[in-house]
């Protein structure tokens, strides 16, 4: 259930002084608001997955639960478990994997990528699979990636009509100029099962041959789909890319960083623990993100930072990092101001959007109030100055 507690609020007016925001039309500040959704002794935490959808009204929260390949769901509000559900294993009836990203369209429509094949299962809370939906070739030869989708860089199954629109991540068996030729997406049509790739490729950041030893080799991005058109963040570039629905026009628009003076392609270091620790350290963006209650995009962005070598650097670059800024865009994506938050203290890629506000996960590891047996999330507060 949700719960605010005296020490939380004492918490959060700690942090909401640790906010730096630079003067601009709008800031995000932290409330003294947390909701709370408490997990099972037999269940993980988390960090990497997390979805919202509605159903006859309702707001519903839902996460995986990695190993089991479960799915649990849970009142938005309330806080209440509604369902949990798992999947098989072994195959043809069960995934064959760990259980990542997925789409919920609501309780009965659940789409489940499979990231070794190029398939995506229908179902509903029962965990039993309706439907397949295969993506094996598009209708000009290519051969797509796997669906395989995490919060770190959001990017999701989006639904328009019969038409599913389906991420993809570079193609490397597209030859020596595999960046200037991954599509950055698919569509299949769910009623005739046409498979087509977008007109969009990847943008050309770096050459291919460049690309390959450098830390950023996979070219990360976020997307959303507002209702109207697709908007496009990718890492290691300043500007947001507009485009329609058919992905035939596309528009760039600068949005960059206070925190962020430029951007670096990094060589990948001989020694493994160095190439996280750059990965860690390195400035990039993050996700892009709608909140259609009020209008306005958030785009997080990751200053350049410093990290001492004790560091455990692989959870902290699934933690989100150490310090993160989000940048406030009006409907036409005019920047209206970006707030910094204090390192250490949020997870800034587990997050939602309800009609009271924009929340934050603070299950940081490196909180004093960190808890792994319950998501904790803070109101953080879009304020017009």
């Amino acid at each position: 259930m949700i719960r605010i507690s005296t020490w939380a609020s004492l918490i959060g007016v700690f942090f909401s002084l640790g906010c730096q925001s630079e003067h601009g039309k709008c800031v995000l500040q932290p409330a003294n608001e947390y909701k709370e959704y408490v997990i099972d002794a037999e269940s993980e935490l988390s960090t990497l997955n997390l979805y919202t959808f509605e159903d006859h009204g309702h707001e519903y929260l839902t996460f995986p639960v990695h190993k089991k390949r479960a799915i649990l769901i849970y009142d938005l509000l309330s806080g209440k478990l509604v369902q949990n559900f798992f999947f098989n294993v072994e195959k043809p009836r069960g995934i064959g994997t760990e259980l990542y990203g997925y789409y919920a369209k609501d309780m009965g429509h659940i789409y489940v990528p499979d990231f070794n094949e190029k398939a995506i299962y229908e179902t509903d809370t029962t965990g039993v699979f309706k439907k397949t939906i295969n993506f094996n070739v598009t209708d000009d030869g290519l051969i797509p990636m796997p669906a395989y989708y995490n919060n770190l860089h959001n990017v999701q199954l989006t639904f328009i009509g019969n038409k599913l629109y389906i991420p993809q991540q570079l193609n490397a068996s597209l030859g020596s100029s595999w960046v200037e030729k991954s599509p950055i997406g698919i569509t299949v049509d769910t009623v005739s099962g046409n498979v087509r790739k977008l007109p969009m490729n990847f943008p050309p950041l770096i050459p291919s041959k460049e690309l390959k030893n450098c830390i950023e080799g996979s070219l990360p991005y976020s997307e959303v789909f507002d209702g109207k058109r697709f908007i496009y963040s990718f890492s290691m570039d300043e500007n947001l890319y507009v485009v329609s629905l058919d992905h035939h026009n596309i528009q760039k628009i600068k949005a960059k960083s206070k925190y962020i003076p430029e951007l670096k392609f990094r060589k990948i270091p001989s020694d493994f623990s160095k190439t996280l620790k750059t990965t860690c350290e390195a400035a990039t963006y993050g996700n892009i993100i709608y909140d259609k209650y009020r209008q306005v995009y958030y785009r997080f962005a990751y200053p350049e930072s410093e990290l001492d070598d004790n560091e455990d650097f692989l959870r902290i670059l699934n933690s989100g990092k150490k310090e993160f800024s989000i940048i406030i865009l009006d409907k036409n994506l005019k920047i209206l101001g970006e707030t910094k938050f204090p390192p250490f203290t949020y997870l800034p890629h587990i997050f939602f959007i309800s009609k009271d506000g924009l929340y934050l996960s603070v299950n940081h590891f490196k909180r004093k109030d960190f808890c792994d047996w319950k998501l904790r999330f803070q109101k953080i507060e879009l304020i017009k100055q």
